[in-house]
């Protein structure tokens, strides 16, 4: 009897920690990956965001030859250069790939760029713009380059 219930809590363990497992890969594989911007539209204030697949090269867009924008939707400095990007429409003007900071494989693909710039990886946060092997950190860096190649004067 007593080996029975053993066998029978054994079984119900295996089965809740299975649960789990599959409920945790469910979630991981639901997280929002990398949003294009392409002359998009806007939609209330922000970007239209399309999901796209991360698999393959985690580097192709540092290499696409494009501007690669990382940001956080909870950062501060990130909405200062949402509100610039915003009121200039920069979206019409700059055809660059922005990356959720906090999305599946995006801090890795944040550290290869502060690497390409010869800065340390763990120095540099968001918000963060790439293009051509130059990096540009912070909400002031991000507003000067973003408003350079949309040739638009900045309003210091």
């Amino acid at each position: 009897m007593k080996n029975k219930k053993v066998l029978i809590g054994g079984f119900l363990v295996i089965v809740v920690i299975g649960f789990g497992f599959f409920w945790k890969m469910q979630n991981f594989n639901q997280k929002k990956g990398e949003v294009a911007v392409q002359g998009a539209s806007k939609k209330e204030g922000s970007i239209e965001e399309t999901q796209t697949d991360l698999s393959g090269n985690a580097y192709a867009d540092l290499e696409s030859g494009k501007i690669v924008y990382f940001y956080s939707k909870n950062c501060s400095h990130c909405k200062k250069v949402v509100a610039f990007l915003d009121e200039n429409n920069i979206y019409s003007k700059v055809d660059f790939i922005k990356r959720e900071y906090g999305s599946r494989g995006v801090w890795k693909e944040l550290s290869e760029a502060a690497l390409r710039c010869g800065l340390n990886p763990s120095d540099v946060g968001v918000p963060f713009a790439y293009y051509e092997r130059k990096c540009y950190v912070g909400d002031a860096d991000a507003i000067d380059f973003f408003a350079e190649v949309a040739g638009i004067k900045n309003k210091k």
